[in-house]
């Protein structure tokens, strides 16, 4: 009889080992793989906010030089009609700053960075002073205020993609 408890007992306390054993690795696995997909979502959200940045550091330049060329032809206009911003801008600049000022906003509203966002707020504002402006002082105070954001915003990001960096 001893022989049948002890086998019986064996058994089942194997079986409860088993159990306890398979329950713990399953949770293990599935911690793991939680883990895993955290590593791999906060991958994506970096690289995605880096490629933003970039894209946003590169449309800045973009909206900037289309500011600069509509503020040079009204310059040019000035100097020879002394009439201010009454040319119908070209085609290609026309465009060229629409879909500058569109990509700028479409980009910014990806920047987790409140900063960054309110700067590029500041730079369109900017931009829109200068090729709306009334006469050339007007025009050179858009163009300096434009010019003080664009550093300070660039700086900014500068900084916001060194912490993403060092945060790897």
């Amino acid at each position: 009889m001893v022989p049948v408890v002890t086998l019986i007992s064996g058994y089942v306390l194997k079986s409860i080992t088993d159990f306890v054993q398979h329950k713990w690795n399953v949770e293990k696995e599935r911690e793991t793989r939680e883990a895993k997909q955290q590593d791999q979502r906060f991958e994506r959200r970096t690289t995605f906010q880096r490629e933003t940045l970039l894209a946003l550091q590169d449309v800045c330049m973009d909206l900037a030089r289309a500011t600069g060329r509509t503020n040079h032809l009204d310059y040019m206009e000035n100097k020879t009609e002394k009439t201010w911003h009454k040319t119908k801008l070209p085609e290609d600049l026309d465009e060229g700053y629409r879909l500058a000022q569109a990509r700028m906003l479409m980009l910014a509203v990806r920047v987790r960075d409140d900063t960054i966002r309110d700067l590029v707020r500041d730079f369109k504002s900017c931009s829109t002073a200068v090729v709306t402006a009334k006469n050339v002082s007007e025009a050179d105070q858009g163009m300096a205020r434009m010019a003080s954001v664009h550093t300070t915003l660039n700086e900014r990001i500068g900084e916001v993609l060194r912490e993403i960096d060092n945060d790897e």
